[in-house]
């Protein structure tokens, strides 16, 4: 068997993809979600290790916790400090972040080259992958956290590491302190999950020609969405996103290559469906 592993995973569209796509390959596996508080995790990956399990999926809040409990993490995953993605192997329990490979495929099939700014809303696990993935693209990186704290250690790590401008902001401060044009700008926040009507920056930062990503993908079309499309902008959602992370899940689960897109629309199949 396979799972995610978080708190909350009620929303989760990853089991509906997962065992879609095994039934239609024939593949005899099955992924479920799994509600881990913080205090159990590592009860939780005890219980593991005595079971059969191919591998699993983490999400918030236990990304970068999970390190320490695997055997070993993949250099890409190292350098992030976050791991979504657990490949069972010989007993050993391997760590990856498929959320950075994910997003680097779709900047790629989205034809986004080098570009000069880019804004980032979260710091965060999948905040981590995003701003290690954006970083090889543009000469300025803008980071902004609800504390601020954790989007300015994200900023000197990424300035460290890559060697561009990178600079944190606290959410109230940033939009005071933020202007021009943006290139590209992500949402990794959860802002626009639980209250539909919310957005994480100001819609005048949303200008014409700039590709704006949003990791929500519940609602699928969020008011940062819609409102980047009628400014102009280029969109890619959140099971855009999910999509490309599973279908390199797949790969190293199974060693089989599966269509992002083919992916995706067996999500859109099971949102139908209710």
């Amino acid at each position: 068997f396979l799972c995610l592993i978080g708190d909350p995973v009620s929303h989760s569209l990853s089991p509906a993809i997962y065992n879609g796509f095994f039934k239609e390959e024939g593949i005899n596996a099955l992924y479920f979600a799994l509600k881990v508080k913080k205090e159990d995790l590592k009860r939780v990956i005890r219980l593991f290790r005595r079971l059969e399990i191919v591998g699993f999926n983490i999400t918030m809040p236990h990304k970068l916790s999970i390190t320490r409990l695997l055997d070993r993490v993949d250099p890409l995953a190292e350098s992030i400090r976050a791991v979504n993605t657990v490949v069972v192997k010989d007993g050993e329990f391997i760590g990856y972040n498929t959320d950075a490979l994910g997003l680097r495929a779709i900047l790629q099939d989205w034809n986004f080259s080098r570009a000069q700014r880019a804004l980032l809303v979260g710091a965060g696990g999948y905040a981590r992958a995003v701003a290690h993935v954006i970083a090889d693209f543009v000469e300025e990186l803008l980071i902004v956290s609800k504390s601020g704290v954790t989007a300015s250690n994200l900023a000197s790590e990424v300035k460290k590491k890559y060697g561009i401008h990178a600079k944190g902001f606290k959410a109230t401060e940033a939009w005071n302190n933020t202007a021009g044009q943006f290139d590209i700008i992500v949402n990794a926040s959860p802002v626009g999950m639980k209250d539909p009507s919310a957005i994480p920056l100001p819609s005048r930062l949303l200008k014409r020609g700039c590709l704006v990503v949003d990791a929500v993908y519940d609602p699928l079309e969020t008011r940062l969405l819609r409102e980047a499309k009628r400014r102009g902008c280029r969109v890619i959602d959140g099971l855009w996103l999910l999509s490309y992370q599973a279908a390199k899940n797949i790969k190293l689960w199974f060693k089989r290559r599966a269509d992002p897109v083919r992916l995706r629309s067996i999500a859109l199949e099971a949102i139908k469906d209710g």
